[in-house]
């Protein structure tokens, strides 16, 4: 018959090996909460984004303004070097 030490070490480490799952359960519950709502927040931003899109031309007319503004920094850029 196993003594009373070894009876209490036995119901101890059941008792740690309850709260330890009960404390996993409890972290996986907590990640897939954040996760649902940052999937929910992403969606928000992504349907904002999809309502505010810029036409096609507009947004190349404005990439070629940004080309011409670095061509002509880097030609600036050029100069001073060379000087």
């Amino acid at each position: 018959m196993p003594d009373k030490a070894t009876e209490n070490t036995a119901k101890l480490k059941l008792v740690h090996l309850l709260y330890i799952f009960i404390l996993a359960i409890l972290a996986v519950g907590y990640s897939l909460g954040r996760t649902a709502t940052r999937q929910e927040v992403n969606t928000e931003i992504i349907k904002r984004h999809e309502a505010g899109k810029v036409d096609t031309k507009v947004f190349d007319m404005h990439q070629t303004q940004q080309n011409v503004q670095f061509n002509d920094i880097k030609e600036s850029l050029k100069r001073i070097e060379a000087k």
